[in-house]
């Protein structure tokens, strides 16, 4: 287990707080994908796959772990197998070609076909909702991803509702004055190494600095002469966790400091204890970050 590494935040509201007692395991839990399905998501153990309780709750957090099965069909393989019913269509039809809908129907035969036998990938998707803050946390930067996971808890909860973090400031500007005038920054953050900015009538116009000092006079004159705005900033927080912060408010390249990674360390045989320190170095910079935008959780 480890430290989320790109995380997306939603406020939600009572019900889903509370939480159950149990959740709905006849609905929510993963199954085996069957042989004509391309997908299937479900919830599984958050320690241990296999273990029967879906939800853990300990520390004033509930913590889930998403499941999803994903049959694996290379555009080459499908592409052959098409390529040869077309030549079949063609024989059996005096070597006429197929036309449009004929091909969109050989193509969906293809994929049928091949299906049951397709290499099934598996990957995991973690998050936790804190009760007290009446927050979801997702470990991913995917909007599909987060309404995935969402869904999966909704299947076991019963419907609630799951808002992106809101700030009442234009992000992209303050973030823009941070980067001019470092001195106005919060005390919580100081500035990463890290930007993107984009032209502020055409988004399409970006300039990406890495591993640079973003004072640079060059950087500044982006912002201050070249009607550009900041979407997304390195920061570093007061516990020394580095990441990137962009316009909508989400946590991307989550790195921890090596005090942090000791903890860690030190924790490995016990995944609860891991669970504890995540959660509560989280607390601390999702504060910091609401505190600075104004959010309202």
């Amino acid at each position: 287990m480890s430290f989320y590494k790109n995380v997306s935040l939603y406020t939600l509201d009572k019900a889903a707080c509370a939480g159950p007692a149990r959740l709905d395991g006849a609905s929510a839990m993963s199954k085996p994908i069957c042989p004509n399905e391309m997908r299937r998501v479900g919830l599984v153990g958050i320690v241990h796959r296999n273990d029967a309780e879906l939800m853990l709750k300990f520390g004033g957090c509930l913590h889930f772990q998403l499941e999803i099965q994903q049959r694996v069909l290379p555009a080459s393989v499908i592409k052959e197998k098409f390529e040869a019913l077309v030549r079949a269509y063609k024989a059996a039809n005096f070597l006429r070609l197929p036309g449009k809908s004929v091909r969109e129907q050989l193509r969906g035969e293809a994929e049928a076909i091949l299906m049951p036998r397709a290499f099934v990938k598996t990957s995991y998707l973690r998050g936790y909702i804190d009760t007290g803050r009446a927050l979801l946390v997702i470990d991913s930067g995917s909007t599909n991803a987060c309404e995935e996971f969402i869904g999966a808890l909704r299947e076991g909860f019963g419907e609630f509702t799951a808002e992106p973090i809101y700030s009442p400031h234009d992000v992209p500007d303050l973030l823009s004055r941070w980067i001019i005038n470092p001195d106005k920054m919060p005390e919580a953050f100081t500035l990463g190494s890290e930007c993107v900015l984009a032209d502020g009538i055409d988004r399409g116009l970006t300039v990406t600095a890495k591993n640079h000092e973003l004072t640079d006079d060059q950087i500044v004159a982006h912002l201050t002469k070249g009607n550009k705005k900041c979407l997304a900033l390195g920061l570093v927080s007061q516990n020394e966790i580095e990441f990137v912060l962009n316009e909508k408010l989400s946590i991307r390249k989550i790195k921890v400091p090596g005090i942090i990674v000791d903890k860690i360390t030190e924790a490995e045989t016990d995944e609860l204890a891991e669970l504890i320190i995540m959660t509560g170095e989280f607390r601390k910079l999702f504060d910091a970050i609401f505190e600075a935008f104004d959010v309202l959780v």
